[in-house]
């Protein structure tokens, strides 16, 4: 379940795609100083097939994950819910990362949300590109977001912040990216944000801010 989406074409190269399943996590944690692992929250896992509807395999993975106590969905578009991850995987990254703030920092400042929206919504433009559409799952409301203007999504943001704008910071409140980077950990530049960028070449499709991100995020993790 690594971020980005080129996992599955490496997936797929190797064991074709009749053998490969879908899968998206928002579950989100952290590593303690002791080197435990804190759980921020269970959020959600999609499983899905690629190009067949929900299996017998992915139900019985569904229904394993959830005997195990970790939320887990059958997704009827898969793609879908991994072009919004990415969407939500690049915006989340690239503001968080740079800014070297938590998540919860994030949806209290009005202009890093304007920053999220505008990574966001070039990323959706690759993902419509290559006929897809984003959608509306737990943990990151794509369609949404999108569908909101610039100030509706600043109100929406401000009421997700913990306790208020000035909230304690939640376990896991850093993304995966931002806690590599603290850890002084090669951070999945290429796989996110790179990928994106070369599927946006393909395409034809401009996308200034997720390429200016990404060679920013080069040149932090080139100091790895």
């Amino acid at each position: 379940m690594q971020n980005g989406l080129v996992k599955d074409d490496l997936l797929a190269d190797a064991f074709g795609w009749s053998r490969t399943i879908g899968a998206v996590s928002i579950l989100g944690a952290g590593r303690e100083a002791d080197g435990a692992v804190r759980i921020g929250g269970l959020g959600m896992t999609y499983l899905g097939e690629f190009d067949a509807p929900p299996s017998v395999r992915v139900a019985d993975a569904v229904a394993r994950m959830t005997e195990a106590g970790i939320p887990a969905e059958a997704a009827p578009d898969i793609r879908s819910v991994l072009w919004s991850k990415a969407c939500n995987a690049v915006g989340i990254f690239g503001v968080t990362v740079l800014t070297r703030l938590p998540g919860p920092s994030l949806w209290g400042n009005p202009d890093l949300v304007r920053a999220f929206r505008a990574l966001i919504r070039e990323t959706d433009a690759v993902a419509r590109a290559h006929g897809v559409a984003v959608g509306d799952y737990v943990g990151f409301p794509i369609k949404r977001y999108l569908q909101m203007t610039a100030s509706e999504h600043v109100e929406y943001a401000s009421g997700l912040v913990p306790g208020g704008r000035s909230g304690p910071i939640a376990p896991g409140a850093y993304p995966s990216m931002a806690q590599d980077l603290f850890a002084g950990r090669a951070m999945e530049v290429e796989e996110v944000f790179g990928d994106v960028v070369i599927r946006a070449e393909r395409a034809g499709v401009d996308v200034p801010r997720v390429a200016l991100v990404c060679d920013l995020l080069r040149g932090l993790n080139a100091q790895v």
